[in-house]
């Protein structure tokens, strides 16, 4: 039995698909992304882990970080304190990626890779409807910009 792969779609006019944060978003959807800049990039599902098989990595790193009241190098920490385990794994799993990226839009998305892929060795994870990779090596790029 073979697995059909999905692949997932970045555009960009950056001559690197990754972000200021250290992370790259991808829309399983071309159509939606495809005017966003010249240089398209494709990640596909088989290099990424699916966001549910970590909640519980999340969840609990989360609970451990407010009862330590230690959220890495995210700031507010007071905020943080009062925030709900699931809204925060909720976050990482956009509805839509490409209106609400939700916690890949924010400097939470640090805490995600600092405190649960990173010492997990996950390198990217697969969303409702998109991926988020942090490993420029995974992410194969299609068209250079003329």
């Amino acid at each position: 039995m073979s697995t059909q792969l999905t692949t997932y779609y970045r555009f960009t006019n950056s001559n690197s698909p990754m972000s200021d944060w250290g992370h790259a978003m991808f829309a399983e959807d071309r159509y939606k992304v495809e005017n966003y800049g010249k240089n398209e990039y494709t990640i596909t599902s088989d290099k990424t882990v699916d966001i549910y098989d970590i909640k519980d990595l999340i969840i609990n790193k989360w609970i451990e970080c407010q009862e330590n009241e230690y959220f890495g190098s995210l700031s507010e920490t007071g905020y943080w304190l009062t925030v709900d385990a699931e809204e925060i794994f909720e976050s990482f799993n956009p509805t839509n990626i490409v209106d609400s990226a939700e916690g890949y839009d924010h400097d939470i998305v640090c805490w995600l890779w600092e405190m649960v892929l990173e010492p997990n060795n996950i390198m990217a994870v697969r969303t409702y409807d998109g991926a988020v990779c942090f490993d420029e090596e995974l992410i194969e790029k299609i068209i250079e910009a003329v």
